[in-house]
């Protein structure tokens, strides 16, 4: 009986100690970014500027149908589609954050492969902690507007 606890420590102790939190961190996003960008490549963007996940199985947006109106996120999937063919206007019609946010995602792979091979890229002391998700959020908001006036000034 007390051999079975002793036997389960020993095993998360094993693999708490081979990978740590950061690594498995850095490596679902290394795997995450490659697959945003995988399919951003393979994925025609939609005509209408949004509901390019759509194409992937995905429900279409809700605030949308019930609004009519572009939420925050519409437009990114498809956004990232046009960057991906190099297409930066069209990528800033289907959602203004799209090209920023694209960045953001392609820069996450060299930043997390060197901190995965022990060799960090230095990083401002700001960048630490959540930050980056709090600009990100902030740039969301900020860039909703803009998204909704391009919404109806293109009409």
């Amino acid at each position: 009986m007390e051999r079975r606890p002793a036997i389960i420590h020993a095993v998360v102790r094993s693999l708490t100690t081979r990978w740590s939190f950061q690594k498995w961190d850095d490596t679902l996003w290394i795997v995450g970014a490659v697959a945003v960008i995988l399919v951003s490549i393979l994925l025609a963007p939609a005509e209408a500027g949004y509901g390019t996940h759509e194409k992937l199985f995905l429900p279409p947006c809700f605030f949308r149908l019930l609004t009519h109106l572009k939420c925050p996120l519409c437009g990114l999937s498809t956004s990232f589609c046009h960057i991906a063919r190099g297409e930066l206007l069209a990528a800033l019609r289907a959602n203004v954050l799209g090209p920023i946010v694209s960045i953001f995602v392609m820069a996450q792979i060299p930043f997390r492969a060197s901190r995965l091979l022990g060799h960090p890229i230095p990083m401002p002391h700001w960048w630490h902690g959540y930050w980056p998700l709090r600009a990100l959020i902030a740039l969301l908001l900020v860039s909703w507007p803009i998204n909704l006036y391009v919404q109806f000034a293109l009409r």
